[in-house]
């Protein structure tokens, strides 16, 4: 996995903003008791890098693949950039295969942290927020349409014309153009994605039990993701199942040692955070504020249960 809002991610700058960053932690592909570390144990290993939590901020065309339609439903693009990525509230638990599990503990700080300025993170400490910061005008071309985005404020863009549903050919070469500003001038080039289009329904996680989530390879040397998320909208995850594989490999397998410590879940709740499947292609930029995600995807929303 190399080193995504998602977020955001999260699938929103409010979920990124709470949720991005690492944490030092233990990862074995040979975990032995998952559990023993969700309790609370600490470790020195680092965490691996993980597109949701790493990047100081992202450039993202999203196409939404509906399952009930057959096609493209709509699509949507997103940026926004900070001086550093914001704070973990996540702590990794375990990394087996290519599923990686991260959990949300429990953090009270004393004195309480300024709402404003900082986040309490696991530990109890006060971490400071980052500045949020603009690249100037951005621009993506190479889709079916040239898409402007300005700088609205607080780190965050918004498109002049929101993009067509079918915003990007399988194969076509995409370019990310920033003009400047706080950060300086970049440039960046990704491959446009095939569509996912496979039905993948409802992702059912049972204690004791390996779940496999198979799709067909588009042949466009691009990488398959999965997000599973619990937790309230509009607050940070109590947990997040994130796994990458290349598209050839038409599957990904998430191990029962990770399945035993995602939280229990029966189904669709009010306001629950998102979670997808997406195929996608990425490149990061690095700059003075850090790494900057540039990608596009094809995205399908799921469901996610876990039964014991």
């Amino acid at each position: 996995m190399v080193r995504t809002s998602l977020l955001l991610i999260l699938p929103c700058a409010v979920a990124l903003s709470l949720a991005a960053g690492c944490d030092p932690a233990v990862t074995d592909g040979d975990v032995g008791d998952v559990s023993d570390v969700s309790d609370g144990d600490t470790a020195t290993v680092p965490a691996p890098d993980n597109p949701i939590f790493d990047p100081s901020g992202e450039i993202a065309l999203i196409e939404l693949w509906s399952p009930s339609s057959g096609s493209v439903a709509a699509s949507e693009v997103r940026a926004h950039l900070a001086s550093g990525p914001l704070p973990n509230l996540q702590r990794f638990i375990a990394e087996v295969g290519d599923c990686q599990l991260w959990t949300r503990p429990a953090a009270s700080c004393e004195p309480p942290c300024n709402s404003f300025t900082q986040a309490c993170v696991p530990g109890g400490v006060c971490q400071d927020l980052p500045a949020p910061r603009s690249a100037g005008p951005i621009t993506i071309t190479g889709g079916a349409a040239t898409v402007n985005l300005d700088y609205v404020g607080n780190g965050l863009y918004a498109a002049a014309t929101a993009p067509p549903a079918d915003a990007f050919a399988k194969g076509a070469t995409l370019t990310v153009s920033a003009a400047g500003a706080d950060i300086a001038a970049f440039s960046a080039t990704v491959t446009g994605v095939g569509d996912l289009s496979d039905s993948f329904g409802e992702i059912a996680l049972r204690d004791g039990s390996s779940t496999t989530i198979n799709w067909a390879p588009a042949g466009d040397g691009s990488t398959v993701e999965v997000v599973l998320q619990l937790g309230w909208h509009g607050n940070p995850p109590e947990a997040v199942l994130y796994c990458a594989a290349p598209d050839s490999a038409g599957t990904i397998v998430i191990a029962s040692e990770l399945v035993v410590d995602f939280p229990y879940f029966g189904g669709m709740g009010l306001f629950q955070v998102p979670s997808w499947i997406q195929r996608v292609s990425r490149t990061d930029v690095q700059t003075a504020s850090g790494l900057v995600a540039v990608y596009v995807a094809s995205r399908q929303p799921v469901n996610v249960t876990h039964a014991e």
